[in-house]
């Protein structure tokens, strides 16, 4: 019969019962054989009425019954053995069901973990929708107020009068150079993106802005709309000392935070502090991503917007063509960014009284519009409306 020691049980657990089991599986074999064996044993034994009749031999007779006792007695230990190879193989299988069941529940328990992982990154993108619409909202706001502003311009035009052609010009200078880029969707171009990110991470090793700076925007922008600027002033100050010190004055989220801090001057009209502010983080970019990158175009173009409010339209034209020059080279001559920048600087030179070169920066813009976007797309119709405006006045 085999024997188990110590020294033959493996260390893992389900090593330890398969071996159990195996090995209780031939020792129970074993026993069965032994048993066959002495059932023919003791079948081969003459009966003691055999006895009697053959021989009259009482040694024989005593011999014949301790043989038939002892083969007995072996196959009642030998019942007894397979019994409780019976019960051993019983509880192995019972352990091996336990086992798997711990697997199964521990199976179940990372289910239940990825679930929770997938649930909560549902939640952080439905809280990005939800910031997504608030800024779309705003846009739409800002597109209603620019519509309702061609609609009085072409009122003007329409009634021939000079005092109103002139007036026409002034507001749709200040109407498109508040909205640069479609400027509430373009605050988050205040922190040195473009409206097609994507583009810009394929020219160079890209900056992300980070999450806790991204937060800081959403609530900035909050506290602009809801003119709390006495509290929105002191957190950035305090944000972008914060970064500097931690970081340097070279970093971008410094220039970010700047480009945040002058949104919300701008928002004060305090044009010469945003200006300064803007300047500054201007440099940090360009000392960061060179000179041909889209996120210093961007911060140029908000600059322009700022010298167009100041009355410094010269120094609005010079940032506003570099603007356009580097999104030509980076973005291509046919993307949307590239004319929406043709239609800031058209109203800046409208501003500087160069009427040709307006006609053809919107006529440029207008074609760039319909072939990308459609003819369909609200755009093509605001440009166009602005289009028509400028050749009646001129």
């Amino acid at each position: 019969m085999t024997e188990f020691s110590p020294k033959h049980v493996p260390t893992s657990d389900n090593n330890m019962l398969d071996t159990i089991i195996s090995s209780t599986d031939a020792v129970s074999t074993r026993l069965k054989t032994l048993e066959q064996e002495h059932q023919v044993l003791l079948s081969q034994l003459p009966q003691d009425t055999v006895l009697n009749e053959e021989t009259a031999n009482e040694f024989e007779c005593l011999l014949v019954q301790e043989k038939r006792q002892a083969l007995t007695e072996s196959m009642h230990k030998l019942h007894s053995g397979l019994n409780e190879a019976k019960l051993l193989v019983a509880i192995a299988n019972h352990l091996n069901v336990i086992e798997s069941e711990k697997h199964k529940l521990k199976a179940q328990v990372r289910r239940l973990a990825d679930e929770n992982n997938w649930l909560r990154m549902e939640l952080s993108e439905t809280r990005q929708q939800l910031q997504d619409a608030e800024v779309e909202l705003a846009t739409l706001k800002e597109e209603k107020e620019h519509g309702q502003f061609i609609s009085s311009t072409m009122l003007k035009t329409e009634n021939g009068s000079d005092d109103g052609r002139s007036s026409s010009k002034e507001d749709s200078f200040c109407a498109e150079i508040d909205l640069p880029e479609d400027e509430n969707a373009a605050k988050a171009s205040m922190l040195g993106n473009t409206s097609k990110q994507t583009d810009q991470q394929q020219q160079s090793a890209e900056y992300e802005v980070s999450d806790r700076l991204q937060v800081l925007h959403n609530l900035i922008q909050q506290y602009i709309h809801q003119g709390k600027h006495e509290v929105a002033v002191p957190l950035c100050k305090k944000t972008l000392y914060d970064l500097e010190r931690d970081h340097g004055r070279n970093h971008p989220d410094v220039a970010s935070m700047m480009n945040i801090l002058a949104l919300v001057y701008r928002e004060q009209g305090k044009t010469n502090e945003a200006i300064k502010l803007l300047s500054d983080s201007l440099t940090i970019k360009e000392g960061i991503f060179g000179h041909d990158h889209t996120s210093v175009a961007s911060t140029l173009n908000n600059l322009a917007v700022l010298h167009g409010k100041a009355g410094k339209y010269r120094d609005a034209e010079r940032n506003c063509r570099r603007a356009l020059e580097i999104r030509q080279k980076t973005l291509g001559a046919n993307h949307p960014d590239v004319a929406k920048q043709l239609t800031n600087l058209a109203v800046i030179c409208q501003k500087l009284g160069k009427y040709d070169d307006v006609e053809w920066y919107l006529q440029r813009a207008l074609e760039i519009y319909m072939s990308e976007l459609g003819s369909d797309d609200p755009t093509v119709s605001k440009t166009m409306s602005l289009l028509v405006s400028v050749k009646s006045i001129t």
